[in-house]
């Protein structure tokens, strides 16, 4: 007995020791040792190890799927993350990528998956695009994301579960929420998911490009659909608490007569909270409503509202990266009303419209003055703000 846990201590000690080590140091060691035959048994179980854990990596190295995953699956992850050969995640685009970021796509390419290319990250999960347009979302406790008192993993697999039972809840509107399909955890220490492809991105990347236009009609069409998301979100229960651009993703909806738009969904609900339960979270200031501390079930559902109202200034703003202060804005615009900000902020930008085009904005400009208020007394609710915005369309 005594003899047995010293050689299981050894081993454990061994293979901390090759966990360290690169393919180069176990072919080195390999080499050193071809020859040895009369040493002694834990000498024989180091070899042992260090050939398994090279044999390993080459094995994976030209397999994927399922049996890169069955190669690798008594492999230390240590070891992985010194020794994964994908190059798209040994030195992603994104230089400012951590080393922990780096560790879910090493952790993503040992279950078999292969990894292309670097997507995001939040405050509690990282994003990979990988072969065949797959979107992998890896959550992760703290020990792999560096965060303190989350655990990221288990809190994603439950806030997967009850988007699925919203989305389920009202398939019409349900396409304005972005889903996620939960996969598999490791002990809730990393979670997988997999994700819609955003073909276009996030809604601030997406403003920057050539494919965003502002005629008004455009804009109250996204307008729509990112109310009707909430909308969804807010009737069962649920506030997101953190509306922005960057969590709002833009894919293709294909219409009736067989052409596409643009949709807007609703994404990354790592804050969402229950609207009877919830609690001041600390979010971006650029889109927080003043009275974001204030509890109870109408103050916390008109968080969201003034976000969104923020949003749709944006939209209508000569600014690719969002990078005013729209909580100034959304101030100035309660206060100088909607034709003196259209005078003010978006002449320039709108200079060659038509005068119906001109007032169809002001009477949008209208409705965001109601979402803005600085009191969530008196903000509007969602379903006016639809049939507002529903109203200007017509007129279109």
């Amino acid at each position: 007995m005594a003899k047995s846990l010293k050689m299981f201590v050894s081993e454990s000690a061994i293979k901390k020791e090759i966990s360290t080590w690169s393919l180069k140091d176990c072919e080195d060691y390999l080499d050193k040792h071809k020859n040895d035959q009369k040493e002694s048994s834990l000498m024989h179980k180091k070899i042992s190890i260090v050939t398994n854990f090279f044999n390993a990596i080459k094995i994976a190295t030209h397999t994927s799927g399922k049996e890169r995953k069955k190669a690798l699956e008594n492999i230390p992850f240590e070891f992985l993350i010194k020794n994964a050969p994908n190059e798209n995640i040994k030195d992603p685009p994104n230089k400012k990528l951590k080393s922990y970021q780096k560790n879910t796509g090493i952790y993503l390419w040992s279950l078999g998956y292969n990894v292309k290319r670097f997507l995001g990250a939040g405050c509690s999960a990282v994003v990979w695009g990988c072969e065949g347009n797959k979107v992998m979302r890896v959550a992760c406790n703290n020990k792999y994301l560096g965060f303190i008192k989350i655990n990221n993993a288990a809190t994603e697999i439950d806030d997967a579960e009850t988007i699925k039972n919203i989305i389920d809840s009202d398939p019409k509107n349900s396409h304005h929420l972005f889903n996620t399909k939960y996969i598999e955890n490791n002990n809730k220490e990393k979670a997988i998911f997999e994700a819609e492809l955003s073909t276009h991105g996030d809604l601030e990347k997406f403003k920057s490009t050539k494919d965003y236009n502002n005629k008004i009609e455009n804009i109250l069409q996204m307008a729509t659909d990112s109310l009707k998301g909430l909308n969804v979100l807010h009737s069962n229960g649920y506030s997101h608490n953190d509306i922005k651009p960057d969590n709002i993703l833009i894919t293709d909806k294909t219409k009736k007569n067989g052409t596409s738009r643009i949709n807007l969904k609703i994404a990354d609900f790592g804050v969402m909270t229950n609207i009877n339960k919830t609690y001041t979270i600390f979010t971006n200031r650029k889109f927080r409503a003043p009275d974001f501390w204030k509890l109870g079930k109408e103050a916390v559902a008109k968080r969201d509202i003034y976000s969104l109202g923020c949003i749709f200034i944006g939209l209508l703003m000569e600014d690719n990266n969002f990078s005013q202060n729209y909580q100034k804005l959304a101030k100035d615009l309660v206060s100088i009303g909607s034709e003196k900000f259209f005078q003010k902020y978006l002449q320039n930008n709108y200079q060659n419209i038509d005068d119906n085009s001109k007032n169809n904005i002001i009477l949008f400009l209208e409705t965001i003055i109601k979402m803005v208020q600085p009191s969530y007394k008196n903000r509007i609710e969602i379903a006016k703000a639809l049939e507002n915005i529903k109203n200007i369309k017509k007129n279109l």
